[in-house]
């Protein structure tokens, strides 16, 4: 008998045969990816110094020509304004005009201006500031033009304009405006005390504020020695009626000051009540720390980052108020000594310096 078949064979032919899986595809070498080296990721406060401190407007214009590109736009200006305002006012300031022939002399003065130009860009200004610190420097020599030379008022405010214009429309076009002077629109963590600085009342008490001490501190000059110093030392003065007027000549005082106490606030204390603490908090260890770092901690570490900008900027600016008086006064005005014009401009930097010290005492609640 023949031997039987193995039923699984005949299962197994009936079943479909299972599939085979496709051999697998050539082992290629798999490329290695290099973890991305990341930067750590900056804080808010570095945010919010970069966008103080870099408020530069992103321009085509090369790095490197954007001040030259300034100064050439800013004298162009200044010639063109001035030759308008010189039709305008009819020769008002020609009797009292020095009549600079000396290249010496006229270099001086336009070096200066590229001086102030230079200020203004190099330490990050905006418009903002640019006419602020150029009114504040402005006002001493208007205000003796004004008071003493019986030069006509609107002659003061062609010129101051002209000035004006022509050192902050450079500004305009090449640096965009600052969190602090932009408050409501600034994004958030850029500006501090938003609500401070958005108020009206407190920018109303601010501006008069400063306004009350430049006033207040000329009216003590008036009634003290500055008649007798301006009749030593500037030969061919007009008029001291304001000089013996004593306190009812100080109501018009502070309408005349008026556009300086603002420019004050929006220089002084806008910028230092604004500002965020800096990148990089500073910390001191006096169990570590070797004696430089004793100097530097007691001299100047332990102000908040809110004084330090107040102490710079009031610095900065009673410098500039003195070096642009001296020179518009001696430089400009027939018959100034230089001592005189330095010490009518000392008046000013002690007024500056009144001004940043209750600012500071004004916001020393905001930190």
């Amino acid at each position: 008998m023949p031997p039987r078949r193995a039923k699984s064979h005949s299962v197994s032919s009936d079943t479909p045969p299972t599939p085979r899986s496709p051999p697998p595809p050539p082992k290629f070498p798999t490329p290695v990816k290099t973890p991305s080296r990341r930067s750590p990721p900056s804080s808010p406060v570095t945010a919010t110094y970069n966008a103080i401190v870099e408020p530069v407007r992103k321009s085509q214009v090369g790095a490197a020509l954007r001040f030259p590109l300034v100064v050439i736009l800013s004298f162009f200006l200044s010639s063109v304004l001035f030759s308008i305002v010189a039709e305008i006012t009819a020769g008002d300031l020609a009797a009292i005009s020095k009549h600079t022939e000396s290249w010496v002399e006229i270099t001086g003065l336009l070096a200066w201006k590229v001086v102030q130009l230079a200020v203004c860009w190099f330490e990050g200004f905006d418009a903002y500031d640019t006419i602020a610190l150029t009114l504040l420097m402005a006002t001493p020599h208007s205000l003796l033009l004004s008071l003493f030379y019986s030069i006509r008022p609107t002659t003061i405010v062609f010129t101051t304009i002209a000035n004006i214009i022509s050192i902050t429309a450079p500004f305009l076009l090449m640096r965009r405006v600052s969190p602090t002077h932009a408050p409501h629109s600034a994004p958030k963590g850029t500006v501090r005390n938003r609500s401070i600085l958005s108020d009206p009342w407190t920018t109303i008490a601010t501006s008069l504020l400063a306004t009350a001490i430049f006033a207040v501190l000329l009216e003590l000059s008036f009634a003290t020695f500055l008649p007798v110093h301006l009749i030593t030392h500037f030969t061919g003065i007009r008029d001291l009626t304001v000089t013996h007027l004593g306190a009812a000549g100080l109501p018009s005082l502070l309408l005349a000051l008026i556009p300086a106490g603002y420019a004050a606030r929006e220089f002084l204390f806008v910028s230092s009540t604004g500002v965020p603490p800096s990148a990089g908090e500073y910390t001191f260890d006096p169990a570590t720390a070797d004696l430089r770092q004793h100097v530097y901690h007691n001299t100047w570490g332990w102000y908040s980052s809110r004084q330090k900008e107040l102490i710079s900027r009031t610095a900065l600016l009673g410098i500039m108020v003195v070096g642009e008086t001296i020179i518009q006064t001696w430089g400009t005005i027939k018959g100034v000594e230089f001592w005189g014009a330095t010490w009518y401009a000392a008046i000013w930097n002690i007024g500056v310096a009144v001004v940043g010290a209750v600012f500071d005492w004004v916001g020393e609640p905001s930190g």
